[in-house]
């Protein structure tokens, strides 16, 4: 019976240690899941919607203001000295003084950018809440494997307890002790398997599947935790130069220096042109240009008179320009914030990654396999055998919750600086 329960760890010590590359074909890897969910996520495709919204307004921005057509009858015909006039035709175009169509050009498009930005941010963000799933359905669905495995440790030893009691071989209390800890063993199972379910409703909802679709995770591979060769001060640099969290607030206050100078061009008047035809009705005198029609051309002015009304206006821009001025310096010292604690939560994890690896780990180990021994010598019982199995188990548990942790840990710096490391 010693044998066939020492097999069976084994098989269990060794299994997801099988590489990568074994992976089949119709296998959700992260990867694909990542490119699934940037085709059909819906908070993608409405960012990208909006953003193409706000580049489509850019030309009507730059352009002039619609023309006014207006057209005219008298009811009562009122006479000149060329006939009496019957309809007037006029159209009138508003021009803006020069430079405030620019300048409202040059607003559409820093709105624009910040709706690609917002739409970049929205794709990290995507990618960020994935990786996070995607990490966390992988530790609890390898944490319902290693808890099934140890039940099937236990329910063959019960079946070996049990035979020993029934042949007076064995105290009863062995025999509950056993059949206790499988029930704990199961209970856990179902407290994971609900985990596991939630976390694939969250995956899918990012995908955009249905919420009963089935994920083809793999599970025959450890995740590996990659050493990052990048400095902190180089993710401080990425952060204030590539993030679209920066970029955000750099063309928000790039639209609001535009805004605050059209605002000011508030004292400047706008111009108009107007062009009417009159209509004049014929054979009623004896004049020359009897029912000759006439027409004008005009010029109008549009004052900016209240001269309060500007200044007020003026005075709201530049308080929102100088809000927005704060609100950049805010978010850059946010971003270096997190990004410094973000960065020495990664090196303590790696560090707890590599304790685990080479000091942790192989001394559980190599008390395993010395209890082993004194297990099929007689020298160690049964309980202390069990003990050290689980202290593997435990162990390896832990060392699986630090990689992921340090995985998560890197997708939130990704995140930040809008980057794949």
């Amino acid at each position: 019976m010693s044998r066939r329960i020492i097999v069976v760890f084994i098989v269990f010590i060794f299994i997801g240690l099988t590489p990568l590359y074994l992976l089949a074909e119709n296998d959700d890897t992260l990867e694909s899941l990542i490119d699934e969910a940037l085709a059909n996520n819906l908070q993608v495709k409405v960012l990208k919607k909006e953003w193409k919204a706000k580049k489509a307004i850019i030309p009507a921005e730059r352009s002039l203001p619609q023309p006014e057509i207006g057209f005219g009858f008298w009811g009562e015909s009122i006479q000149t000295k060329v006939g009496p006039m019957k309809r007037k035709y006029s159209i009138k175009q508003g021009i803006p003084f020069p430079g405030k169509l620019f300048l409202k050009g040059r607003i559409a498009e820093k709105e624009a950018g910040v709706a690609y930005a917002a739409y970049i941010l929205g794709i990290r963000g995507v990618i960020e809440g994935l990786k996070t799933y995607f990490y966390d359905y992988y530790f609890v669905s390898q944490s319902i494997h290693i808890v099934e495995a140890e039940k099937l440790i236990l329910e063959s030893v019960a079946v070996s307890i049990k035979s020993r009691y029934e042949s007076f071989r064995a105290p009863q209390q062995d025999l509950v002790k056993v059949n206790l800890e499988i029930a704990k063993l199961e209970d856990k199972l179902l407290g994971l398997n609900q985990q596991k379910n939630l976390l694939r409703a969250q995956i899918n909802r990012i995908l955009n599947r249905p919420q009963d679709s089935y994920l083809n995770l793999p599970l025959g591979f450890r995740l590996l935790s990659q050493e990052i060769e990048i400095e902190k001060k180089e993710l401080i640099d990425k952060a204030y130069s590539e993030s679209p969290h920066i970029l955000i607030d750099l063309l928000l206050l790039e639209k609001q220096k535009d805004k605050f100078s059209l605002a000011k061009q508030g004292y400047i008047p706008d111009f108009g042109i107007v062009a009417e035809y009159i209509e004049v009705g014929s054979g009623t005198t004896m004049l020359d240009k009897d029912g000759q029609d006439a027409w004008m051309v005009g010029f109008n002015v549009n004052v900016p008179l209240w001269f309060w009304k500007v200044r007020s206006e003026v005075a709201a821009e530049k308080a929102r320009l100088e809000a927005q001025e704060y609100k950049l310096g805010d978010k850059e010292s946010f971003l270096s914030f997190k990004i410094e604690d973000l960065s020495f939560k990664l090196d303590t994890e790696r560090q707890l990654i590599d304790l685990y690896e080479n000091v942790i780990l192989p001394e559980s180990m190599h008390n395993f396999s010395v209890s082993r021994i004194g297990y099929e010598n007689g020298a160690v019982d049964f309980l202390s055998f069990l003990d050290a199995e689980r202290n593997v188990i435990s162990i390896k548990i832990a060392e699986l919750k630090q990689t992921i942790d340090y995985l998560k840990t890197l997708a939130q710096i990704e995140y930040i600086i809008g980057e794949d490391l």
